[in-house]
């Protein structure tokens, strides 16, 4: 397939389709986490896991370098930890660490719902590391960043 897109460099979708290329397993993840996200995973879950909806940041700033190759765009506290960032920036390929998993293998994962081990999650400053944070703040505010639980006791 590479092959083809190098031969035809002349058309103007040779680029786009490279991208498409190159960024097809994290675009997959992407889909697969949101599934699962979105509650139509094994569980039936109605209520997002912040986990999944930080690995989702996460992807989506490594798809972001795919097409920018900007190095600013990824969220290292996060996702050196998860290998995301340290693959893309090393050899091109991003990676995931199957280290956060209940199981093996990204695969085995999939199909367990993606089950992530929270004390295996990487911690920033004494609190879960985040890729989200600089989104929420810049679309909505630093106070919806900052909220907390109504229902929670101090």
């Amino acid at each position: 397939m590479l092959m083809r897109i190098w031969t035809q460099s002349k058309r103007p979708q040779v680029f786009p389709a490279l991208f498409d290329w190159v960024s097809y397993p994290i675009a997959t993840l992407i889909k697969a986490l949101y599934k699962y996200t979105k509650g139509d995973g094994p569980d039936g879950s109605a209520r997002p896991c912040p986990m999944h909806l930080e690995l989702i940041a996460s992807c989506e700033r490594a798809l972001c370098y795919c097409h920018t190759g900007n190095a600013a765009v990824l969220a290292t506290s996060l996702m050196h930890p998860l290998g995301l960032s340290r693959g893309i920036l090393e050899d091109g390929s991003p990676m995931l660490l199957r280290t956060i998993f209940e199981r093996p293998s990204i695969h085995n994962a999939s199909l367990n719902g993606f089950k992530v081990i929270i004390a295996q999650w990487p911690i920033k400053d004494n609190y879960p590391a985040m890729a989200s944070k600089r989104a929420q703040v810049l679309t909505y505010s630093a106070t919806h960043f900052h909220v907390s639980n109504p229902n929670q006791t101090q």
